[in-house]
């Protein structure tokens, strides 16, 4: 065969025949989103040393996964998967998460430069955080993030602790975090630490390495679907307006006319004060929030909208005079003019 004719064939079926084995291929697999050591993927898969070194061998000669030394126990090693190494190959299954939180050891460059990369290539939210805190950014990471057209937060370091949330997808990039977090940790990027050299080759080079892992994992991950429940906050009607009701203004606000409706000539003055707010909740919250709505005869919306009047703490001062005024008026019975007190009468209780 004329391999001139079909340039990068060789290098194609020699990928091809190393992926050839299942394990291998799960190999790979694994190792498409996160780095790992030799020990962590043999207790991954379940797998004897001594063939899963005989598998690596295999992927090592064929270009598709490289290894380096940890930065944190020089007695580890890490293996990646070279990147482009798969592109002929199909895709890879897909990811879920509400955000993705990127850890290091100080929070002071890698994971910042890590979500200012991935808030350019992702919709779905990122921050970063650190295991140990540094007490400010690095200049290096600033000044590579102006380089590289990056925006920045300048953000104090925050620990991880105080960061995280339930639905946060963690990737570390950084040795030693990885090591010191294990499970919490769904996602390992071996990137080598710019901060000691100190010199803008090796920021530019993290930033390199880490817009290629970002690179291949943003098109594979998608939001975690969340419910969104659209909550109309509207004040108390007016009470000199009794001709327009709630009722009325939802039915004109869902006509497709756009014109409100008149009660003789008046509109409704209360419109523009109306707020929307959008609240995501997690699957499990949602449908326990609508039992605990069905079994008191309501909605969800309405719930909540209840909890913000009480969280509020206060009433207009108006509005809750009239509702005295309300009470009082629905508990005087029939009134006649020959019921009045007479002047004395009613000088005699105010004394008393």
């Amino acid at each position: 065969m004329d391999s001139e004719r079909f340039p990068g064939l060789e290098r194609r079926a020699a990928v091809h025949a190393a992926l050839a084995d299942p394990a291998r291929l799960r190999i790979t697999d694994m190792l498409a989103d996160s780095d790992a050591s030799p020990s962590e993927l043999a207790a991954m898969l379940a797998m004897a040393s001594n063939l899963l070194a005989h598998h690596l061998h295999v992927l090592e000669d064929a270009g598709i996964v490289a290894r380096h030394r940890s930065q944190g126990d020089r007695r580890r090693t890490y293996l990646r998967l070279n990147h482009g190494a798969l592109e002929p190959l199909s895709g890879l299954p897909g990811l879920t998460a509400q955000r993705v939180l990127f850890v290091c050891t100080g929070n002071s460059a890698r994971s910042h430069l890590a979500a200012a990369l991935w808030r350019q290539a992702s919709g779905v939210p990122a921050a970063s955080a650190g295991t140990h805190p540094a007490h400010e950014i690095d200049q290096g990471a600033i000044a590579a993030a102006q380089r590289h057209h990056l925006p920045l937060p300048r953000l104090r370091p925050a620990s991880i602790t105080a960061v995280r949330e339930d639905g946060d997808l963690v990737v570390t990039v950084c040795d030693l975090a990885h090591e010191e977090l294990g499970e919490p940790a769904a996602l390992h990027w071996s990137v080598p630490d710019p901060v000691p050299a100190g010199d803008p080759a090796s920021f530019d080079a993290a930033v390199t390495e880490l817009a290629g892992r970002v690179r291949g994992l943003a098109p594979r991950l998608a939001p975690a679907v969340q419910h969104q429940l659209l909550i109309p906050l509207r004040p108390p009607l007016n009470p000199g307006r009794p001709d327009i009701t709630f009722s009325t203004w939802r039915a004109w606000r869902r006509s497709s006319m756009g014109k409100p409706p008149r009660a003789g000539s008046r509109k409704p003055c209360y419109c523009g004060t109306v707020k929307n707010i959008t609240v995501s909740v997690p699957d499990d919250v949602y449908r326990k929030a609508r039992v605990a709505a069905a079994q008191r005869d309501t909605s969800v919306s309405a719930l909540v909208v209840a909890y913000l009047v009480q969280l509020s703490g206060r009433m207009d001062e108006f509005a809750r005079l009239e509702a005295l005024q309300r009470e009082i008026q629905a508990g005087i019975g029939q009134f006649r003019a020959a019921g009045r007190l007479s002047r004395d009468e009613v000088h005699d209780r105010a004394v008393r």
